[in-house]
């Protein structure tokens, strides 16, 4: 019978620069593209974004 590994692992969060995050919020706010198409275009969650 095998044994269950106990070892649990970290969770992933993915850390972003302060370029990276003004370039999302000038797509978003200056040019005006839908929060669904940015978070598409740059990789990440919805709920990534809209935090």
């Amino acid at each position: 019978m095998e044994q269950q590994s106990t070892k649990k692992l970290a969770p992933h969060y993915a850390h972003y620069d302060d370029a990276f995050k003004e370039g999302a919020i000038k797509m978003l706010i200056e040019q005006k593209h839908p929060v669904k198409q940015v978070a598409k275009e740059l990789g990440i969650c919805i709920d990534t974004l809209r935090s």
